[in-house]
């Protein structure tokens, strides 16, 4: 029987399967690069080559479109590292807390659907937890400001009332001082 392989996305072949099982020995090919012979389907990995079809000279079925070329680096998902830009400005702002959350979840599912094309998780889960811990934290400050408003209240009426005193002592030493000076409380 022979075999076309795929290698990093370029087709050869057709091999007989003792050339696979040759090049599989020397490391020429991996156990999850894919191949085809007449009478399948589509493309299988070369691990799973048990096939009892006779040999044929009809070419392979065009490969899976899923087949990224490992060429090509995976690429950064730009929501991914917006995610992680919003979750740190948003422990200064709040503002960005929800953009933060709303990106990471975003990059997620794009890297998710990439199928190892996006790279980025690890920052976008980031994002989302910087993100969701300002969006609990908002509460919590208004809370705390609803405690602390009355405080400072009360601390500058407190304030005023001292101001007042001693507004009206010196307004008494002045009286005195002029009564001394002048002997009498015109």
């Amino acid at each position: 029987m022979n075999y076309h392989i795929a290698v990093n996305g370029v087709t050869s072949g057709p091999f007989p399967a003792e050339t696979l099982r040759q090049k599989l020995a020397a490391g020429e090919l991996k156990p999850t690069d894919l191949c085809w012979t007449t009478g399948w389907d589509g493309w299988r990995a070369v691990s799973t080559v048990v096939a009892s079809v006779t040999a044929g000279g009809t070419p392979p079925p065009p490969l899976p479109a899923q087949t990224a070329s490992p060429q090509e680096p995976a690429k950064t998902s730009g929501l991914a590292i917006g995610s992680l830009i919003c979750g740190i400005a948003g422990l200064f702002t709040l503002v960005t807390a929800l953009p933060a959350v709303i990106c990471g979840h975003l990059a997620q599912s794009q890297i998710k659907k990439s199928n190892g094309r996006k790279t980025g998780n690890g920052m976008a889960l980031a994002g989302l937890i910087m993100g969701y811990v300002m969006i609990a934290a908002i509460p919590m400050i208004g809370l705390m400001a609803a405690m602390a408003i009355p405080a400072f209240q009360k601390v500058r009426a407190v304030s005023q009332e001292k101001a007042i005193i001693n507004n009206l002592r010196q307004l008494d030493a002045a009286g005195q001082q002029f009564m001394l000076e002048y002997g009498t409380n015109r």
